[in-house]
């Protein structure tokens, strides 16, 4: 029966795909009592792979967000960021994550006589990422469990969870030497199945039977011994300095060598030096078209001022209106008509103004004819000079129209060449942050993994000092308990009388006198060792 059912396990585990197999996934390297419910792993393991768009759609849905209370944020949002001992948090600087922030005894001389400096508390994050983190709790008072930079170290993610009591689907583990409970051996690490909260307890608490002890804290108030090792590659803080700034000018020389060589830079684009020119154009007091001229900018179609309430006013010859014929009036009306249908000046349109006027009482000498029609010429004069005026005004921002829209479609181009160019930027950026996150998340896995080995090794040389000891002082006790004659059996016999106890029985039985003090032997007595 047992071996239908192993041949059976065998047939289900080679038709699974090798990512969904037990036996391919990486485990722990510290031990952690998770709870997982069967039907998550079920439903994982019988659920078909999901495309992109429907991974990025579900990754989006799944992003959980709890409500901080203020026990967390007391921890968090202090300035300048405070470990779990409430001391202000010590900074390192390493050349792969930058600036990280432990605990603030790191900071103590580990030789100091002090206790405290032997015991640190399990804070690790890395500042960079976490005062982002910080401003974005700040604004919306919620925390993302999943933040993805929490990948980047398992450390920085017992961290977060320790702080948040809570826990998530990323790599985690404390810090590398844990405590020792009543039992006088290594505490490990529980998730609690229902509040997902961390908390460090007993080896054999679980253990049915075991020899146990009540030995259990919460995360974020274990004192663990102070490591021997760094997880990350510590470096100076001027070490950090010049190799950051050798990255940011290599990054430059990069992007100058990508750049095209014909490329001119983008001129200057004068803001508001177009609406100053027309500003100072209409505010002439000669102007007295100032609606009509913008509208035909506007329009982009330069067309003639229409007539105003300023050119109506008029001094008007009566006595000659006062002469024409009664038929003039009508025919002053038709042709006043035609020339209002191809208006054309001012002066045209101020003429029919005037002539469609009704004629004015007959009044005056030819005095008074004269000196009117000198006054209207003269008018008629000063009108043709502003039209000319207006006319050159309108061609001259006519031209500088056209040539504000002949830069507006360059620019528009240059704009959209940077806009492809942002948005090229972005999706590199992207795909650069998350080969750093994965890179980094490997070179964490890594470096944990030397650390344990280091400290392996430094158990392994106390273990093998140890033997040593213990070997050196069981080869000087074989020595002593040999006789000292023959040095190859063990001593047995004492000489009377002087009691010498230092001979095995043939050697004790040949000698007339002790070797070592020349006294006779009168008899000799065995001597039993308990």
């Amino acid at each position: 029966m047992s071996n239908n059912k192993w041949l059976s396990w065998v047939e289900t585990q080679a038709h699974q795909k090798p990512e969904q197999r037990t036996l391919g996934r990486r485990a722990p390297l510290s031990p952690v009592m998770r709870s997982a419910s069967s039907s998550t792993a079920s439903s994982t393991a019988t659920s078909p792979p999901l495309q992109p768009a429907q991974q990025q759609q579900q990754q989006y849905t799944n992003t959980r967000n709890v409500a901080a209370t203020n026990e967390m944020l007391d921890i968090v949002l202090p300035n300048p960021t405070q470990c779990f001992c409430r001391k202000q948090a010590h900074r390192v600087y390493t050349s792969e994550y930058g600036p990280v922030l432990v605990c603030s005894n790191f900071d103590v001389d580990p030789a100091a006589t002090k206790a405290s400096s032997k015991y640190v508390c399990g804070f690790h994050v890395h500042e960079t990422s976490w005062i982002k983190f910080c401003d974005t709790l700040r604004e919306t008072k919620h925390v993302n469990i999943d933040y993805v930079e929490l990948r980047s170290c398992p450390l920085y993610n017992f961290t977060f969870c320790a702080i948040f009591r809570t826990s998530n689907n990323f790599d985690m583990n404390p810090p590398i030497v844990l405590p020792k409970c009543f039992c006088h051996k290594p505490v490990i690490m529980r998730i609690n199945r229902s509040t997902h909260s961390i908390s460090f307890a007993c080896k054999n608490g679980d253990v049915d039977g075991a020899k146990k002890c009540s030995w259990i804290l919460p995360a974020h108030q274990v004192a663990f011994p102070r490591p021997n090792f760094n997880i990350h590659n510590c470096v100076s803080h001027d070490e950090y300095m010049s190799r950051k700034q050798e990255t940011l000018t290599q990054k430059v020389l990069g992007a100058e060598q990508s750049a095209p060589p014909g490329n001119p830079p983008l001129p200057a684009v004068p803001t508001e030096g177009h609406q100053a020119d027309l500003l100072a154009t209409l505010s002439r007091p000669s102007s007295n078209n100032n609606s009509s001229t913008l509208d035909s900018i506007s329009e982009s179609n330069v067309q003639q001022p229409k007539p105003t309430s300023t050119m109506k006013p008029l001094i008007i010859p009566t006595c000659v209106m006062a002469k024409r014929p009664p038929s003039q009036p009508v025919l002053s009306r038709s042709s006043s008509a035609s020339s209002c249908s191809n208006v054309t000046s001012p002066v045209l349109s101020s003429e029919a103004a005037t002539l469609s006027s009704p004629p004015p009482p007959a009044l005056g000498t030819k005095t008074d004819e004269q000196q009117q029609l000198a006054l209207l010429k003269h008018q008629m004069s000063k009108i043709r000079n502003e039209n000319s005026q207006l006319k050159s005004t309108i061609n001259a921002m006519t031209t500088h129209f056209q040539d504000l829209t002949s830069k507006y479609d360059r620019l528009k181009g240059k704009t959209t060449d940077l806009q492809t160019e942002l948005h090229r930027s972005k999706n590199e950026h992207n795909e650069q942050s998350v080969l750093r996150i994965n890179c980094q998340e490997r070179l964490s896995k890594i470096e944990l993994d030397v650390v344990h080995l280091m400290n392996d090794n430094e158990k392994l040389k106390e273990e093998v000092f140890v033997m040593l000891e213990e070997k050196s002082k069981s080869g000087k006790d074989e020595e002593l308990n040999k006789c000292r004659l023959c040095f190859t059996r063990n001593i047995e016999y004492c000489l009377i009388p002087c009691y010498h106890y230092a001979y095995c029985q043939l050697c004790a039985q040949k000698l007339t006198e002790c070797a070592i003090c020349r006294t006779e032997i009168f008899s000799i007595q065995k001597i039993y060792n308990c």
